[in-house]
């Protein structure tokens, strides 16, 4: 049996800047943290885990896109939507799966979940570059980041943790 040749892309990782939203995630006071909590489980954690460059290099090398999985040289590897909610200590039984895939959320529904009104919601949206479809919608980061700052600072955790 001939062995064949992988292919093994180069990678770069991008580590995320973090310390603004580690800011944010400080402000918050005991009980308002515990609720976040009880909504998304402790993603927040994510915040503080350092990410080594060399372990997801040489992580990315036995990804395998067709089969969406790691594959190794005995088993193939493939996180389950369950693995990752014990991970972050999400609870998947109070949520459905999402089937909201290629729909554009109306402006009220957004502006609905963020706690914001519809016209905040027209202006800060912006055109975003998609490697997929061209262009999407979003907001900006910093946009997002000055609202909560200003949340915060009047301790409205409702809008805070939306």
């Amino acid at each position: 049996m001939a062995s064949t040749r992988r292919h093994t892309p180069t990678l770069k990782v991008k580590k995320p800047q973090v310390e603004s939203l580690k800011g944010l995630s400080e402000g918050i006071t005991s009980i308002a943290k515990k609720n976040f909590e009880l909504d998304y489980g402790l993603i927040l954690n994510l915040l503080h885990v350092e990410i080594d460059d060399m372990a997801l290099t040489t992580l990315a090398h036995f990804y395998d896109p067709p089969l969406r999985c790691f594959t190794f040289q005995d088993f193939q590897w493939a996180p389950t939507l369950e693995e990752f909610a014990k991970i972050l200590g999400c609870n998947l039984e109070d949520h459905g799966p999402y089937v909201g895939l290629g729909e554009e959320p109306h402006m009220k529904e957004i502006a609905k979940t963020l706690h914001l009104t519809s016209d905040e919601v027209s202006s800060w949206l912006e055109d975003k570059k998609n490697d997929r479809k061209g262009v999407s919608k979003g907001f900006s980061r910093g946009v997002l980041e000055t609202k909560a700052q200003a949340l915060l600072e009047k301790k409205d955790w409702k809008p805070f943790n939306a």
